[in-house]
């Protein structure tokens, strides 16, 4: 297997006493820089053994440098939530990268690693194998791992969350971004929603029906939230959500049933069991509703009968997601946690801000009557991101957006 590493691979350099931190979603990054990152790479890897007792590095706080893209980090440094959130790009994480100490002076970190990506180019082929370690370096010796046999990597460190802001927008058919749940995690995404069809057991990921083929919810959101809040959350320690920076914030899941809804249900409640069993899933009790790192809600063509059944929903901890231009009967705090409706269908199909009087007063009924039931209100389907702003003065609770980009420009009136 040709071992060569083309210019736009996915790289990785961390210094061994650092786990990553920095990421941000935006344009892709100059492959001059990429060279530079190469260089870093090649002259560390160069330098090894004549430096590999050099006088060790302070030890700091931890800091990663990618090659992948706009997935992972802005090549400049950024300022979200209508420039008041600082965020560290690509160009100063490459100058302050092992705290810009020069590698034939400070020694290596520790080591290098590599990440080799397999893309699915079409729809008709498949990826044929996972990504892998291929090789590490570490105390002056370069080691083979045998990638080839799949010793499977994380598509992004586990705690690349640590220095994001959580802001409350919601990714809207989050499955169909370049890196599904990482990338809305990476703008600070308190949301998102995928759509599910069950298929002999299987819960297929998709927008229109997969047949029984394609991801499950279990591979792109429930085993990756696992992975993330183990990681966040050592044995015995307290319940950390996904973002430290507001570790009591909840992540909301939204699943979409496309399939039928109580055969939907029943499935989708068995494959949220290990979420369930971690103590990671929000329930409501005799005491009210109990906040942990994830919360559940169910949409599209889920049964408020299920939510509302202690048979099939006996933690009482997936929550129904209500229409806040319909009636709320029914609908309650035990049983439900958002209240939604298609913008157009409910305000305006107008993108034009800013919305018309009449329009504003829609707007602001149907945020009271669902902030009176006690629901987080969302609207999707919305025409404009000029829009935006307004709804988020106006008091809609989660911003639906499918530019990720875009929400690093809105005010979210953060205290």
């Amino acid at each position: 297997m040709d071992r060569t590493i083309p210019l736009r691979t996915p790289i990785l350099l961390r210094s061994v006493v650092n786990v990553g931190k920095d990421d941000e979603r935006s344009p892709a990054l100059h492959n001059t820089k990429v060279d530079k990152m190469q260089q870093i790479l090649v002259t560390a890897i160069a330098l090894s053994f004549s430096f590999c007792h050099a006088a060790p590095h302070e030890k700091r706080l931890s800091n990663y440098i990618s090659s992948c893209g706009g997935a992972w980090m802005a090549r400049d440094d950024v300022r979200t939530n209508n420039g008041k959130v600082p965020r560290r790009g690509y160009l100063t994480a490459v100058a302050e990268f092992y705290g810009g100490a020069d590698p034939h002076t400070n020694g290596i970190p520790g080591y290098v690693y590599f990440e080799v990506h397999n893309k699915q180019t079409s729809a008709s082929h498949t990826v044929d194998a996972q990504d892998a370690v291929d090789k590490l370096f570490t105390d002056g010796a370069l080691s083979v791992l045998s990638g080839s046999s799949n010793v499977a990597l994380s598509p992004f460190p586990l705690t690349f969350t640590s220095d994001v802001i959580p802001v409350p927008c919601h990714s809207h058919n989050d499955y169909t971004r370049d890196v599904p749940l990482y990338d809305a995690l990476s703008a600070g995404c308190m949301s998102v929603e995928a759509d599910v069809w069950l298929y002999s057991g299987n819960l297929r990921v998709a927008h229109t029906d997969p047949g029984n083929s394609g991801p499950t919810i279990q591979d792109l959101y429930i085993n990756p939230l696992i992975a993330l809040l183990d990681a966040h959350n050592p044995k015995g320690g307290s319940s950390n959500g996904v973002y430290p920076q507001n570790s009591s914030q909840s992540f909301v899941l939204l699943i979409d049933f496309k399939s039928d809804g109580t055969t939907t249900w029943n499935a989708v409640y068995s494959a949220l069991q290990p979420l369930r069993d971690a103590g990671y899933l929000s329930y409501w009790d005799a005491s009210g509703f109990m906040s942990r790192p994830i919360t559940f809600v169910a949409s599209g063509n889920a049964p408020l009968a299920q939510a509302k059944s202690s048979t099939a929903n006996p933690n009482h901890d997936m929550f129904m997601d209500s229409r806040v231009n319909e009636s709320l009967d029914g609908y309650d705090t035990s049983n439900t946690y958002y209240s939604s409706a298609d913008f157009e269908s409910a305000i305006t199909s107008s993108g034009s801000a800013p919305l018309s009087s009449s329009n504003q007063k829609t707007l602001t009924d149907q945020l009271d009557a669902g902030h009176a039931k006690g629901f987080l209100v969302r609207y999707w389907d919305l025409p404009s991101t000029s829009l935006w702003q307004e709804l988020v003065d106006a008091g809609v609770d989660r911003l639906n957006v499918d530019d990720l980009e875009a929400v690093a420009g809105v005010d979210f009136h953060l205290s």
